[in-house]
């Protein structure tokens, strides 16, 4: 999610953020949300998204890697969410 210097603080991101979290609910139905972030998620962790502390495995064109380029988060759904451990993605990270 990025938001324009110039529209931050009206509540897009948020109301956005709050609509995905209730589509994790009501109609994906998973037991964890996962994302990556730039920003250390500081944004993110207002809208209860944790920082996971463990290995994100991605599979590239030579194989699966552990992915390092982002800040991994997690958001409880119907479960809590891992705090550690590994997460495989099972594709590209993209």
């Amino acid at each position: 999610m990025k938001t324009h210097p110039d529209a931050r603080g009206r509540g897009c991101a948020s109301a956005a953020m709050a609509r995905a979290a209730a589509f994790f609910v009501d109609e994906a139905r998973v037991p964890f949300a996962f994302l990556v972030t730039l920003d250390r998620g500081l944004f993110y962790e207002r809208l209860n998204w944790r920082l996971f502390g463990g290995v994100v495995n991605v599979k590239q064109p030579g194989g699966t890697i552990h992915f390092t380029a982002n800040e991994p988060m997690v958001y409880s759904v119907r479960r809590t969410a891992p705090a550690a451990g590994a997460l495989d993605l099972q594709g590209l990270p993209w």
